[in-house]
């Protein structure tokens, strides 16, 4: 972090209801009142203060608590671009990657399953403790993600990937 909060405050104002932050100042093409940052094409805001570009959940963490993150910082309903407070929670790498949704490329559409085109059937695995653990073999897929989802909450807890993704 290149400014302290004293000097981003001076900037900017945030809501950590509706986890937007708005310029206190107008400034070339900006005007005070206005919505600070723009959506990356990861889906998450990034705002720039003189030059310098800031994370807005990072800021928004700063902003409300009066310091930097102790670690990485998870969006747990998995939008990017929700920095409400309520949304925001201090994560390991490990953790944040569990609350994610299923990999661009996974074709059949549901987290933790992939589809074995040898047995015709539906393959649920997790990671668990660095391991890798098969929860069995499913001739429907959304039987093997509901065993993917079962095992998720059970290992992974608060940090479990819920249903918010599940195309039923």
């Amino acid at each position: 972090m290149q400014a302290s909060l004293e000097l981003l405050s001076d900037y900017l104002d945030y809501d950590a209801n509706t986890g937007i932050f708005k310029w206190k100042k107008s400034a070339g093409k900006r005007s005070a009142g206005s919505i600070a940052g723009s959506l990356m094409h990861i889906g998450y805001i990034r705002i720039c203060v003189l030059k310098q570009p800031y994370m807005a959940h990072r800021l928004a963490w700063i902003f409300h608590y009066g310091e930097l993150p102790s670690s990485s910082i998870d969006h747990i309903n998995g939008d990017r671009s929700d920095n409400r407070i309520s949304n925001l929670r201090l994560a390991n790498y490990q953790e944040n990657a569990w609350n994610t949704t299923q990999y661009s490329n996974n074709r059949c559409g549901l987290k933790g399953v992939h589809f074995n085109s040898r047995d015709k059937r539906y393959i649920a695995q997790i990671t668990a403790g660095g391991e890798r653990i098969c929860l069995g073999s499913f001739k429907d897929k959304f039987e093997a993600h509901e065993a993917y989802l079962k095992a998720s909450s059970r290992l992974h807890g608060k940090f479990s990937f819920n249903k918010r993704n599940d195309p039923r």
